[in-house]
């Protein structure tokens, strides 16, 4: 749950720019210590398509916009709702010029 609502949280303060997804992550327990998150191989995708090879832009980012469900952690840390970020999804592409689809 903590890791999605990470995802929704690099949504909104990229103000839709930017969508992270396939986060890959272990439990990392060390005797006498607190134990951590080690999260890897992180799938990004940007509005221009210019993060690299599986950058799957507006697509990509609408894509997870989508499928997110928010949960406890989003509500707790006040993240926009899934409204919000559609909504400044298309207000981007508006203001750089691209095509805006319609989310649903």
């Amino acid at each position: 749950m903590t890791v999605k609502s990470f995802l929704h949280f690099i949504l909104e303060d990229s103000a839709c720019t930017m969508a992270f997804t396939d986060l890959k992550g272990f439990l990392h327990t060390k005797l006498g210590q607190a134990r951590s998150m080690c999260l890897f191989d992180p799938m990004t995708h940007t509005l221009f398509q210019e993060s690299g090879v599986g950058d799957f832009g507006g697509a990509g980012i609408q894509d997870v916009i989508e499928t997110h469900e928010c949960n406890l952690f989003c509500e707790g840390l006040n993240l926009s709702t899934k409204a919000v970020l559609k909504n400044t999804f298309v207000q981007q592409k508006k203001e750089y010029g691209i095509e805006a689809e319609t989310l649903v």
